[in-house]
């Protein structure tokens, strides 16, 4: 690819890093000043293809664009060392530039994307939906495709429940506790009772990356077991009632659901308040960690 072209052709570049939300995030933002400023979109894959590093997660969904940028593959190492150092390494190390660009950082309230010629980079996490939710086209875009769709549509364990997201696994290392802290068993204690409220007699299910911890705490539900976190996202975007975990994970799935009543934990600021002003159906729940 002619990255020089991409410059003339006054295109946006989303940088892609983090997991699935993030990258939903990135690129619901990146589209919609795309679509807003009537430029080609590319998507800058690189640093998801380091060792280490989350992997791309967008091909399991309708985006759309017109470049997709990955790097050559590097094999991980073979001991638990060698893949950490690898990790380590491709943090610090970002890939260089595609292009001359001006930058739109998500850190500098200054930058701006009007009356910009040339490319512009949008680097960030950009996580509210203030920046994409006047784009109706972002709700077909980030829908799976239909092979997904094929795959998972006879997996919903009821025509009509509610469904629990808890998020621990990776928010227990010690290296997350400062940025990613754990709810209470409370948050979902009052969550099943704003269910039971809004729509008693709704089975109960939950989706969890702790699946043992959530069985021990004698919660009124049934922990399901998904074969990947994809068929988890499936199912919690299917669902009547959504409770959120402090995760874009389980957030985006609920924002692109048809879901009735979704919980939010009050602590996750400014998305919860974002969302709860922009979809009456959100409700923000006080939570203590």
């Amino acid at each position: 690819m002619n990255f020089t072209e991409v410059a003339e052709r006054s295109s946006i570049v989303a940088r892609l890093t983090g997991g699935l939300g993030n990258q939903m995030f990135q690129y619901a933002c990146a589209r919609t000043i795309a679509d807003a400023e009537d430029k080609k979109l590319v998507l800058d894959a690189r640093r998801l293809d380091l060792p280490g590093m989350r992997k791309y997660e967008l091909s399991n969904f309708c985006v759309r664009y017109d470049e997709l940028v990955r790097s050559v593959p590097v094999s991980p190492k073979k001991s638990w060392l060698g893949r950490r150092i690898q990790s380590r390494n491709a943090a610090r190390h970002e890939p260089p530039p595609l292009l001359e660009a001006h930058d739109y950082r998500e850190s500098d309230p200054t930058s701006q994307t009007t009356d910009v010629n040339g490319a512009i980079r949008v680097i960030g996490f950009w996580q509210s939906p203030n920046y994409f939710f006047q784009n109706p086209g972002i709700q077909s875009d980030l829908s799976l495709t239909e092979s997904r769709l094929a795959e998972y549509s006879n997996s919903l364990p009821s025509s009509r429940y509610a469904i629990i997201h808890v998020r621990r696994g990776d928010y227990l290392h010690k290296k997350n506790r400062k940025t990613h802290q754990i709810l209470g068993i409370e948050y979902y204690q009052d969550a099943i009772a704003l269910i039971e409220q809004k729509q008693p007699g709704v089975p109960i299910y939950a989706v969890s990356d702790d699946p043992e911890w959530v069985s021990e705490q004698n919660l009124p539900l049934t922990v399901l077991s998904g074969e990947s976190p994809l068929q988890d996202f499936y199912w919690i975007s299917k669902a009547s009632s959504i409770v959120c975990a402090n995760s874009t994970f389980s957030w985006w799935a609920a924002w692109l659901s048809s879901a009735a009543v979704i919980a939010l934990p009050s602590s996750w600021e400014p998305l919860a308040s974002d969302s709860a002003r922009l979809d009456s159906r959100w409700h923000i729940i006080d939570n203590v960690f």
